[in-house]
């Protein structure tokens, strides 16, 4: 069993009247921006009340909603409420000129009144984002944050180009579980946004934490989608940043296509897969004057061929590995070209056990003969290491290179050579 993390933090509790205030905040983000674009009569997607669709009324529409934003007066409700209505009239199957109606009757102290007309907009079509989102921050002031949840999920189904300006806000709410509970309803096959709001989080959060365990508790769905998985490595990165070892492998093991049985062992396979998860997977770098590649030595046997440019100094290969104590890394250094100064070596960092921060390091592998096979000690007490190949081009015109294989992890400790 691995370690807890010592400093992971505890879990938000910061209560339901957080999580209502979060989402008010959302929605009023979203209403602003289809407001702004309103009154200047700019026929955004994602806020289609004033799109050119919208018969030859466009422009009253917008003249109508700019006057209620800056004046409420009597006046001005008079003007607006009767436009809205002939429009109605004239096209009763449109949710726009209802949610005209709505706002213009909020403005004139007559909530009731527009959450009646904001509802019948709902019911002529739910395609309007604006009446949507004019329900949730009413749900929100009754504090009904499932309801508002709800007109959320419509709002991103049929508006997908709101997604890049809700879902980041939105993700925030993984934080404290009264939020994650409000997605789990939503976290299954039948939401398809569900894959971008993962992606989302991974990339806006500045702790990846939460959505982990979100993704962590018992009977989450995991989609198996480019996007999904995407989402998945960005997550485990953020966790590595963060020291999280322990998280990261207990994330790991529940990832589509994962090989738990990879965590213990040196396999080269998992840098050749279609779907890898670095650092529990191999990671090699692959550019134009520095790289780590597979290459067959045998009929059963690959290798990993390493090459630097002269000047250069890089970390070509790392895995997070399992270790028991005594444990020894071993491998054949087959051959190698360097320049003047070049060096080469493995490295082994404990990052969970009661050895952590502590380190190992194979013998420089450009100084002296050629050996096979070549084995170092991994760090004592430690339970996860991080196996790393550092390499350094040195000084000249070509690229140094070198070439290793039959890599194995075995009990009992080596003899370094």
């Amino acid at each position: 069993m691995l370690e807890r993390s010592h400093h992971r933090p505890r879990h938000r509790r910061l209560g339901f009247g957080f999580i209502v205030a979060l989402l008010a905040g959302l929605f009023g983000a979203v209403l602003a921006l289809g407001h702004s674009a309103a009154a200047l009569g700019i026929g955004l997607a994602p806020f289609r009340p004033l799109g050119g669709s919208f018969f030859s009324y466009k422009a009253g529409q917008a003249q109508y909603l700019q006057q209620l934003r800056s004046e409420t007066d009597a006046a001005s409700i008079r003007r607006a409420l009767p436009f809205g209505r002939n429009i109605l009239q004239n096209s009763p199957l449109s949710a726009r000129a209802a949610w005209l109606i709505g706002v213009s009757l909020e403005a004139a102290g007559d909530r009731r009144g527009a959450s009646a007309m904001m509802a019948q907009a709902d019911r002529i079509s739910r395609r309007e984002s604006l009446p949507q989102s004019w329900l949730a921050q009413q749900a929100l002031r009754n504090g009904d944050a499932p309801l508002a949840m709800k007109y959320l999920d419509v709002m991103l189904r049929t508006e997908p180009e709101l997604k890049p300006e809700i879902l980041p806000r939105m993700s925030g709410l993984l934080a404290a579980p009264e939020g994650a509970a409000l997605f789990r309803k939503y976290a299954g096959p039948q939401t398809h946004w569900y894959p971008d709001f993962l992606k989302a989080a991974a990339e806006t959060q500045t702790d990846a934490r939460p959505v982990a365990r979100f993704l962590l508790t018992k009977g989450a769905y995991l989609p198996r989608d480019s996007v999904s998985v995407e989402a998945y490595r960005l997550i485990l990165r953020r966790l590595a940043d963060a020291g999280d070892y322990p998280a990261m492998v207990s994330f790991y093991r529940k990832l589509p296509e994962a090989r738990p049985v990879g965590l213990a062992s040196l396999d080269l396979e998992s840098a050749n897969s279609a779907i890898s998860y670095p650092p529990l997977d191999w990671e090699f770098v692959q550019s134009a004057d520095r790289n780590a590649s597979l290459v067959t030595l045998g009929e059963d046997s690959v290798g990993v061929e390493f090459s630097s440019g002269p000047g250069l100094v890089a970390t070509l290969a790392r895995k997070v590995l399992i270790v028991r104590d005594g444990a020894s890394l071993n491998f054949d250094l087959i051959s190698r070209t360097a320049n003047d100064g070049s060096t080469a070596h493995w490295r082994a960092s404990c990052v969970a056990g009661s050895g952590n921060s502590s380190a190992t390091r194979s013998a420089e592998l450009f100084a002296g003969e050629i050996l096979r096979p070549i084995a170092f000690d991994m760090p004592a007490r430690c339970q996860l290491v991080l196996i790393e190949f550092v390499m350094s081009g040195g000084v000249g015109r070509d690229v140094a290179t070198m070439l290793v294989g039959n890599l194995d992890l075995k009990s009992g400790h080596s003899r370094p050579r």
